[in-house]
């Protein structure tokens, strides 16, 4: 290892360890690591996801008052009253996931400067257009891909939480300068944000397929994924795009912004404008609704 690499590195972990010691992120990151390893797959998927969220009672209201809110309940059905019951109706997905985002908002409390809440938002709409893309997925157990995009901006989040001159100095440079955010953030924290993001979720012992689905995309334009990895690959980097482009977009699916979405992501995720519009839709009212409950 060269001398530069190794420096690299010592920046990294002693940045991890100062990021993650927040009071309240150890314990969070246990309890998001139990969640994102229960798979929908498993026979007993929904007893275990249910008795995990038991374990914190305001979580457990919270998701439930989401689940009979007026996004996802439909009109004149049954209230819901459980957390089986939500998973259920809701979906496994849709319960774990928003588990999950509010989990990180947990993380964040007291650290709620605008920069964090627009790095909140960015993962919740992030996550939501994944979650839609995954319904006509073309490869199998593919979920993975929703938690990935939820985790996409993570190392942007926990630098605006940590420190705020840090994190509008970086947005300067990528502004200003003519950096991309990578080089800006590497100037500034030593590693990029993408390799801090790698370095946090490896040390909350999160899966390799969901680390490696985080990894920058370069092309342009984007080809149909070859395998399942580049699929969700595609899908986190799609949806955190989405995303930072909602509000830019005055017209999903058809101006400026939504025509180059298309160009690079269209035809990797079978993607149209009117298919756009309704994720961009999506996106916007169930990240909206669900920032009102973290």
């Amino acid at each position: 290892m060269s001398t530069h690499s190794a420096d690299a590195r010592a920046v990294r972990e002693e940045l991890i360890v100062k990021l993650t010691a927040f009071d309240r992120l150890p314990a969070m990151a246990g309890t998001v690591t139990r969640i994102v390893r229960i798979s929908a797959d498993a026979q007993d998927a929904v007893p275990a996801l249910s008795a995990l969220l038991l374990k914190d009672a305001a979580l457990s209201q919270r998701l439930l008052r989401l689940a009979n809110s007026s996004v996802y309940r439909r009109p004149n059905a049954e209230p819901v009253t459980t957390l089986s019951r939500a998973i259920m109706v809701l979906g496994f997905h849709v319960i774990k996931t928003n588990a999950l985002a509010m989990l990180l908002a947990d993380g964040m409390r007291g650290r709620k400067g605008q920069h964090v809440r627009t790095e909140l938002g960015l993962a919740l709409a992030a996550s939501v257009a994944a979650r839609e893309l995954t319904r006509h997925a073309p490869f199998e157990d593919i979920e993975e891909a929703i938690v990935a995009a939820l985790f996409r901006n993570i190392g942007r989040l926990l630098v605006a939480a940590w420190d705020d001159a840090l994190y509008e100095e970086i947005a300067r440079l990528a502004a200003t300068d003519g950096l991309t955010p990578r080089q800006a953030s590497t100037q500034v924290l030593g590693c990029s944000y993408e390799t801090l993001a790698e370095g946090v979720l490896r040390a909350w012992s999160i899966p390799e397929t969901i680390i490696y689905a985080l990894a920058p995309i370069h092309a342009r334009v984007l080809k149909p994924a070859q395998s399942r990895a580049e699929w969700m690959q595609q899908v986190a980097t799609f949806s955190a795009t989405l995303a930072a482009a909602l509000p830019a977009i005055d017209d999903p699916g058809y101006d400026l912004e939504s025509e180059a979405l298309l160009e690079r992501f269209g035809a990797a995720l079978n993607l149209d404008a009117g298919r756009l519009a309704v994720l961009s839709a999506t996106a916007i009212s169930e990240s909206d609704a669900l920032r009102m409950h973290v």
